[in-house]
């Protein structure tokens, strides 16, 4: 992966950060990228929501492929799939970015999930869907 690759996904990752403090999000950044949470919600009820940011490169293709041992399944663990060329995100709960795609972690951690064309239309509802992570 070249400079300009890394670059592109951190600037992902602070879009969408930048994102939900816009929207009043009490929002931090880890100093280091532990087992992917690249952003850390505290939410009005005093809980945490987790986010792994993923930025869809425009030069490597028009889907988001990413290791399952990426994803928790806790049920504070969101991806947001990030569109660096339009501007876009997918806010995706982790368990049910899991479910969709019928995979088990456990079962399989090198297997990998993908948002395509062909089930695109499965993730709709969670176009730039900021609201669920309050």
């Amino acid at each position: 992966m070249g400079k300009d690759s890394e670059l592109i996904k951190k600037y992902g990752t602070k879009r969408v950060l930048f994102e939900c403090a816009q929207r009043g999000l009490e929002v931090f950044a880890p100093s280091a990228d532990t087992k992917g949470v690249g952003i850390i919600i505290q939410t009005n009820s005093s809980d945490t929501k987790e986010i792994q940011v993923i930025t869809q490169i425009p030069k490597e293709g028009k889907n988001f492929d990413i290791p399952l041992s990426y994803i928790s399944d806790n049920d504070n663990s969101y991806i947001a799939c990030y569109f660096f060329k339009t501007d876009d995100v997918w806010i995706i709960p982790s368990n049910e970015f899991i479910k969709l795609n019928e995979l088990d972690p456990k079962d399989n951690p090198s297997a990998r999930v993908t948002i395509d064309k062909k089930n695109i239309k499965e993730f709709e509802g969670y176009f730039n869907n900021y609201d669920q992570l309050q």
